[in-house]
């Protein structure tokens, strides 16, 4: 599901804006969240949660976000394949 939104200002900061709904369906990006936003090309960047261990690794975010997609991928279709059983 895509979100839109918009960059302002907050304070002395820059700020991107973005539609409520978007933390109404992913709790995980509440207010006070440390997230870490990789510039992954131009254009376009991959925002994700972190915490504090997470910040001191360095690992590829295009690297994450493809083994986290991959991750989901296989746990979805294990449970395709496994209901095709019953």
């Amino acid at each position: 599901m895509s979100y839109t939104g918009k960059i302002s200002t907050s304070g002395n900061s820059d700020a991107i804006r973005l539609d409520k709904n978007l933390f109404k369906q992913h709790p995980e990006f509440r207010q006070k969240a440390t997230v870490r936003a990789d510039v992954i090309g131009p254009g376009t960047m991959l925002l994700q949660v972190v915490n504090d261990a997470e910040l001191e690794n360095e690992n590829d975010p295009i690297v994450r976000a493809f083994l986290a997609f991959l991750e989901k991928r296989h746990a979805d279709r294990s449970c395709q394949h496994y209901s095709s059983f019953r």
